[in-house]
C-alpha cells in the first residue's frame, strides 16, 4: 500500500493505494483535515498532522490502539507555533522528527518521542525545502536544505545532507 491524502468535500484525507489495482481507499477520513502521512519502515504505525482538536498536531496511530497527538503546541512555549509539516516517523516507529514553524515563520528541524517527553531541537539553523526521510539501517535521517544564494541569484543545496543530532548524540546520527 501507499499513502497519500484526499479531497473530500474541501477536507484533506488520509488515503491507502492498493499498488496492484491503484485503487484509493479512505484510511483516516473525518470532519477535520488530516495530512502528510508518514510510515515506519518496520512497525505497522504512521503519524501525520491534523487540526482534529484545532491547531495543527502530529498524531500517532498504531494497528488496535486509539490514534493520539504525540506533538502539539501544548510542547512549546505558549503562542510560539504557528504550525508542524512534513512529520517522518522512525523506523521502529518510536520517534518523530517534523518542522515546526514558530510565529515569526522560522522553520527548525525537532525530534520528539512517541510515548512522550520533550522535544529537541535538531538543528538550529532549518529551511526546510522537502520532508526527512529515515534511513532503517542507521537509524539517521537526511533530508534536501537550502544553503546559501550563487553570484547568479539560484539557491545551492546540499542533497541528502545528514543532520547535526541532539545534544548528547552522536552527530548525523540518531540511536536506535
Amino acid at each position: 500500500r501507499v499513502l497519500g491524502n484526499g479531497l473530500r468535500d474541501g477536507l484533506r484525507d488520509i488515503v491507502a493505494v492498493d499498488i496492484a489495482t491503484g485503487v484509493a481507499s479512505p484510511m483516516i477520513a473525518t470532519d477535520r483535515n488530516e495530512d502528510m502521512p508518514s510510515w515506519a519502515a518496520s512497525k505497522q504505525a504512521m503519524v501525520y498532522v491534523t487540526d482534529r482538536n484545532g491547531p495543527d498536531e502530529i498524531w500517532f496511530r498504531q494497528n488496535g490502539v486509539s490514534d493520539r497527538p504525540v506533538v502539539s503546541a501544548r510542547d512549546f512555549p505558549p503562542d510560539t507555533t504557528q504550525w508542524f509539516m512534513a512529520p517522518a516517523l522512525s523506523p521502529h516507529g518510536d520517534r518523530v522528527t517534523y518542522t515546526r514553524i514558530d510565529r515569526s515563520g522560522t522553520a527548525r528541524l525537532w525530534i520528539s518521542a512517541v510515548a512522550g517527553g520533550s522535544s529537541s531541537l535538531m538543528a538550529k539553523e532549518h529551511r526546510c525545502r522537502s520532508s526527512f526521510r529515515w534511513f532503517l539501517e542507521t537509524c539517521s535521517i537526511a533530508g534536501t536544505r537550502a544553503r546559501r544564494r550563487s553570484e547568479h541569484g539560484k539557491a545551492e543545496t546540499d542533497r541528502n545532507q545528514r543532520l547535526c543530532a541532539p545534544i548528547g548524540m552522536t552527530l548525523g546520527t540518531v540511536p536506535s
